[in-house]
C-alpha cells in the first residue's frame, strides 16, 4: 500500500484489500491527502512485502508462458500471434 497521509487529524488510512485503500474518518472531512511514493521512498513496497508474507498470499501455480527452462516466452509463437493479428486489423 502506498504510504497516503491526511492533513487532518480524524482522517486514518488502511488497506481494504489487495488492491484498495479504505478511508476511515469522523464527522465532515476537509482535508489534503498526500500520496509519498517514489524511487527514493520504497518503505511502502516493503510494507507490502512483509505484509503479504504475513498473510502467507502466493500465487501457486507458474503461468503457462513462464513454465518452460526458457528465460523468455516461445518467441516464434507470439510473432505468429502478432502477424495473424495485423492481418485481421487489414
Amino acid at each position: 500500500m502506498a504510504l497516503l497521509r491526511a492533513s487532518s487529524g480524524n482522517v486514518r488510512f488502511m488497506r481494504a484489500n489487495l488492491m484498495a485503500t479504505a478511508m476511515i474518518f469522523s464527522g465532515e472531512v476537509d482535508t489534503d491527502i498526500h500520496f509519498d511514493y517514489g524511487i527514493f521512498s520504497p518503505s511502502c513496497r516493503r510494507a507490502d512485502l512483509a505484509e503479504f508474507k504475513r498473510l502467507d498470499l502466493r500465487i501457486d501455480q507458474r503461468m503457462p508462458h513462464l513454465s518452460g527452462h526458457r528465460l523468455f516466452p516461445d518467441w516464434h509463437g507470439a510473432i505468429a500471434q502478432l502477424r495473424t493479428a495485423v492481418e485481421r486489423i487489414q
